[in-house]
């Protein structure tokens, strides 16, 4: 190439340097991945390096042929290496036409209106921050990508961010927890289309079972779900979880936040950190409904919509056509109409759910929570949900053997139907606490819960008389 096209080249480069912020990093508290786990600390990250990484993951996950994203951060080198498999390829051509493609990417950083004057921070500034593409004697002279004979499908990017202009010798602590946590974003959002590999090691979100806190919680089957008790396990107490899956289209989780309303959510795998009017569809119909459980409940409480929303904690998994954001630098915002609204509502058994148990077993949590470790491994939860039916009516006998809440109920005890028993050692747990609300429809729970007991193990109560037990919940 002629030696004033290289000059030019150099020029634009200049000139787009001289336009750096100085503040080259950031101080915030922020989610990140380390130790396999998802903690919530302080980092001081370089936002310029963060998005560069980002934007290559963004666009790796919209080829949706696409069934298998390695990751690899090489802190020894300070190298980053991106593969897409499975996928259509990208071909780059080796020709004369490449070095006119980098001119025209400096002109379009010219005329960007965009960027504000911080261009470190622009995921489309890749080319000025790694050393792949521009020596440190700023020569263009670098060895362009050669052909390979492989007939695999894959498209592979490995790159070496320029340090020196981060301020940076090596990729540091901090910068590289967001990078692996970005990584794991991308395993929970993707779903179970596409294997992610992380330093060579699969992310595995898919669990049997999770034990937290010494509370067995269900089977996690979904990638989203196994991403969202991450979190969960970052808490230190045992915090409710809720899960639904409506079609391929949305996967919502709902816990609970003391005091403060938060929200993780992606958009066609995009992370919307301030969320959006996908997570206030979801957000509104949570709330609508405790609102009107709660205030029918307790008459006098006039609840509204802030007072309940600032105890949830909403995580939101969206595939929607043609999304519109508000922002190209990471903290997205969906913006588009609620054209969604009329398309998805939250199944009622989702919303049922969330005013069932849960006070009662937050209660039992939390004081297990004071025993020491010892002591904890005594005792175990199980929330029921809604009333169990009498069993003393002889139509609905059979049917309650094969009601799910008796069965897992049988299987914690360790219950056989017709068994006699009078030693409690052949029992996993010695006495049944029964803890519900004092009023009308607790003392009706309870009732019922008596009632199975007496019908189907009475020798139980032979055995022991205070095998059944109650805690008497405070009335506030």
């Amino acid at each position: 190439m002629a030696e004033s096209a290289d000059s030019q080249i150099l020029e634009s480069l200049n000139q787009l340097l001289l336009g750096l912020d100085p503040n080259m990093s950031k101080t915030e508290k922020l989610w990140v991945y380390e130790n396999k786990e998802i903690v919530n600390r302080t980092v001081n990250y370089h936002p310029g390096l963060y998005h560069i990484f980002d934007h290559m993951l963004r666009v790796a996950a919209q080829n949706p042929t696409m069934d298998t994203l390695v990751v690899n951060i090489d802190r020894k080198e300070n190298f980053i290496e991106i593969c897409a498999k499975g996928g259509n390829e990208i071909r780059i051509d080796v020709d004369e036409e490449f070095h006119p493609q980098i001119f025209d990417f400096f002109e379009d950083l010219k005329i960007d209106t965009a960027y504000h004057g911080k261009r470190h921070e622009q995921p489309n500034h890749v080319n000025c921050f790694v050393q792949a593409f521009l020596q440190k004697d700023k020569s263009a002279n670098k060895p362009l990508p050669k052909s390979v004979t492989s007939r695999a499908k894959y498209t592979k990017l490995k790159y070496k961010p320029d340090l020196g202009k981060f301020g940076m010798t090596k990729l540091e602590d901090d910068d590289v927890a967001m990078m692996n946590k970005k990584v794991v974003d991308m395993a929970g959002s993707l779903g179970e289309r596409m294997r992610v590999l992380l330093n060579r090691r699969e992310v595995i979100l898919i669990r049997k079972k999770v034990s937290h806190k010494n509370v067995l919680a269900p089977a996690v089957l979904n990638p989203f779900e196994g991403y969202f008790h991450l979190y969960l396990e970052s808490t230190d107490n045992e915090l409710p979880r809720m899960f639904t899956k409506v079609q391929d289209s949305w996967e919502v989780c709902l816990s609970i936040r003391e005091g403060k309303f938060e929200q993780v959510s992606f958009v066609n795998s995009i992370a919307t950190v301030k969320g959006g009017s996908h997570v206030n569809h979801i957000t509104n119909q949570i709330t609508d409904h405790l609102i009107k459980v709660l205030n029918k409940k307790y008459k006098k409480a006039n609840l509204q919509a802030v007072h309940v929303k600032n105890y949830l904690w909403v995580f939101v998994n969206a595939l929607i056509d043609d999304p519109v954001f508000d922002s190209e630098a990471g903290q997205e915002t969906l913006i588009q109409p609620n054209s969604f609204e009329s398309q998805f509502k939250l199944p009622e058994r989702f919303l049922e759910k969330v005013v069932e148990g849960d006070s009662a077993i937050s209660l039992a949590r939390a004081g297990i929570a004071t025993f020491n470790q010892e002591t904890r491994d005594l005792y175990g939860l199980y929330p029921l949900s809604g009333k169990l039916a009498n069993v003393r009516k002889t139509n609905v006998t059979k049917a309650m053997l094969d009601y799910v809440e008796v069965k897992n109920l049988k299987k914690i005890l360790g219950l056989k139907i017709g068994a006699e028993y009078t030693n409690p050692s052949s029992l996993r747990y010695q006495h049944l606490m029964i803890m519900t609300d004092q009023d009308y429809d607790g003392y009706h729970i309870k009732g019922l819960i008596i009632n199975l007991i007496y019908s189907f193990w009475p020798s139980l109560l032979r055995m022991n008389p205070s095998f059944l037990m109650e805690f008497k919940t405070p009335i506030i």
